[in-house]
This record gives structure tokens, C-alpha cells and sequence, in this order.
């Protein structure tokens, strides 16, 4: 999404998608939150992943709530980050980077 804006990969990603000799879909990876989810299906994603990972429990857990409501009203299933993912950030601690099993067991979304 830094190199090329939504609207310009969901259109390409479309017409490849149309081309395609078996379904497909766009799928949208680690995204940041509800607007760009919103306008990644606006531009034709056909799949959205939202990346919460690096906020607290529950207002990734919001967040989520919230996209998921947005997209499946749109027909889109939605992946969601539960846990931590390793980011190279030296900020954070080795135990920061491990997903808390107990955080995962929790049923968060619908």
C-alpha cells in the first residue's frame, strides 16, 4: 500500500483475477484498520486481513469487530491478527513477540 494505492492494485488485481482459469480472490494482507479495509473493498478486494496485533487485546479486538461487521455486511470474509506477530522492532521484548495462548483461545469476533 506504500508503492501503490488500493484503488490502483484492487483494479489490476481485478483485471488479472477476471482473466484468471480458476477463482480467485484479492486478498487484502496485514491491514491497519477499518479505512483501509473499507476502501480495500471498495476497490474489488475480495478478502480482508486486519493486523491488530501491535495494540492492546481489546481494542484489537474492537477494531475487529468492527471490520468484520463492515464486510461481511459486504459479502467479504475477514482474517484477523490475534496475538503478536515478530515485527522487526527492536522496541519490543522477546516475550512481546509470543502470541499468549490464552489470548487466542478467547472467541473474539463472530
Amino acid at each position: 500500500m506504500r508503492y501503490m494505492p488500493l484503488q490502483v492494485s484492487g483494479a489490476l488485481y481485478r483485471s488479472l483475477a477476471e482473466r484468471a482459469s480458476v477463482p480467485v480472490c484479492i486478498h487484502l494482507d496485514h491491514g491497519d484498520g477499518y479505512e483501509t479495509a473499507a476502501e480495500a473493498i471498495m476497490s474489488g478486494y475480495t478478502s480482508i486481513m486486519y493486523d491488530g496485533s501491535q495494540l492492546p487485546l481489546q481494542e484489537n479486538i474492537r477494531n475487529t469487530q468492527q471490520i468484520v461487521k463492515m464486510a461481511h455486511a459486504c459479502g467479504i470474509p475477514v482474517e484477523a491478527e490475534i496475538g503478536a506477530v515478530g515485527y522487526s522492532d527492536p522496541a519490543l521484548n522477546v516475550e512481546a513477540r509470543l502470541t499468549d495462548p490464552n489470548e487466542r483461545r478467547r472467541r473474539c469476533c463472530c
